[in-house]
């Protein structure tokens, strides 16, 4: 063995001794500590020691609850509405816990919300050229989150506005009948805006109204039924009757014995013009009612008018222009085209001017029953025969499927 190697070996065993020996050092010192620790429990009395071992607990718990806070926390900032899409196993294990729970009881809530009862309600005011008056009324519409407008239909010709809004309900557990809809007050807020602002006094316009109100029609939708559509129709009537003192006349399923809208309307005279044979101006009706209203009183504010209130099936509604002035011949068109005329089943329709060179025949009709191609159809036939022209007409507001669409995508996007 030659000295460069007796040297190597002799280096490396040091070596090897001298861990061995920190080693023993190191264990020995860690035996020490734990004779100590010992030692120190023996002479701790236990109630002390069990302490000891809550707080010890406590503050391990809190520092791990704060460190999946801060996971949670920074999950959240990154995490934007995912509605309804789906999730595979593989992603929702990449969520943190509490974040999960997030997502589940989200969920849970949209799921609760597609099962809610949902009513529509149509307004209908007379006014349309006063931009400012329109736009207050539009804003009211919109400020509650949980009441959806829907659509603004205006038409300068008739002076005329309506709103679809819808909103949902909630029905007593005991007795069924509705206890709340956020819509309920809405709508008396833009009621009372439109009866402070607008005078029917001074209105004019080519579409009947017996009041600055004219007309609210209730429709059930998602889940809600007929029923729960007329109480809530009688219930605004009560409101506006009472604490508005304005009359109301009740129709459809509202109404105790089920009269038809039309019919109330023949016996206030809705459909006869008093200037000019083509417009309503100012008040239609007299200062005493013909006939006795379902609410409010029986005498007429000539600025305020008359309301009708009801509850019916979603109709269509569907306007076909006819390029003529000669109204007394496009009555006669209508009348043919209408259910109650021999026509087309279901469809109820009315002859409006419209323009310096249309007469619109405005229709409401049943989706089940008939379809918006057939009425355009009738009116065009019918019209040949008096060689007069029709354009395509046009929808004013949307469908049933289309209105629960909308209503849903809006209030499932709000958190």
């Amino acid at each position: 063995m030659t000295l460069t190697s007796i040297r190597r070996h002799s280096s490396t065993a040091s070596q090897r001794n001298s861990w061995v020996s920190c080693t023993h050092r190191t264990r020995e010192r860690e035996r020490e500590r734990e004779r100590e620790r010992e030692r120190r429990h023996r002479s701790t009395p236990p109630l002390r020691r069990r302490t000891q071992r809550k707080r010890e607990g406590r503050r391990g718990r809190a520092e791990e609850g704060m460190e999946e806070q801060k996971h949670t926390d920074k999950a959240l900032d990154a995490y934007t509405p995912l509605g309804f899409e789906l999730y595979s196993n593989e992603t929702l294990q990449i969520f943190h816990p509490h974040l999960l729970v997030h997502l589940l009881q989200k969920a849970k809530a949209k799921l609760s919300m597609l099962k809610s009862k949902v009513i529509c309600c149509k307004l209908y005011i007379s006014e349309s050229q006063n931009a400012k008056v329109v736009d207050a009324i539009t804003r009211i519409g919109q400020k509650d989150p949980e009441v959806v407008l829907l659509s603004k239909f205006e038409d300068d010709h008739y002076n005329r506005v309506r709103y679809t809004l819808a909103s949902y309900i909630i029905n007593e557990n005991s007795t069924g009948e509705v206890k709340f809809s956020p819509m309920r007050r809405v709508l008396l807020e833009m009621i009372e805006k439109a009866f402070s602002t607008i005078n029917l006094e001074t209105h004019t316009g080519t579409h009947p109204r017996i009041g600055v109100i004219d007309d609210m029609s209730f429709h059930p939708l998602n889940q809600a039924t007929m029923e729960d559509a007329a109480q809530l129709a009688k219930t605004v009537a009560s409101d506006i009757g009472n604490f508005l003192q304005v009359p109301v006349f009740l129709y459809g399923a509202a109404h105790p014995t089920g009269k038809p809208v039309t019919a109330v309307r023949r016996e206030l005279g809705y459909f006869q013009p008093n200037y000019m044979g083509i417009q309503w101006m100012g008040q239609v009706l007299p200062d005493i009612l013909p006939v006795k209203p379902d609410e409010g009183p029986d005498h007429v504010s000539r600025e305020r008018g008359a309301i009708m209130i009801g509850a019916a099936p979603l109709p269509l509604s569907y306007n076909v222009p006819v390029l003529s002035k000669d109204i007394p011949t496009i009555r006669r068109i209508t009348r043919r085209v209408t259910g109650r005329g021999g026509g087309l089943p279901t469809v109820q329709a009315l002859a409006l001017s419209h323009g310096d060179d249309c007469t619109e025949i405005a229709c409401f009709l049943d989706p089940d029953h008939v379809s918006a191609d057939q009425v355009q159809q009738q009116v065009e036939q019918i019209a040949a025969e008096q060689g007069l022209e029709v354009e395509k007409g046009y929808f004013t507001d949307f469908s049933k499927d289309a209105m629960l669409e909308k209503y849903f995508k809006i209030v499932l996007s709000v958190d």
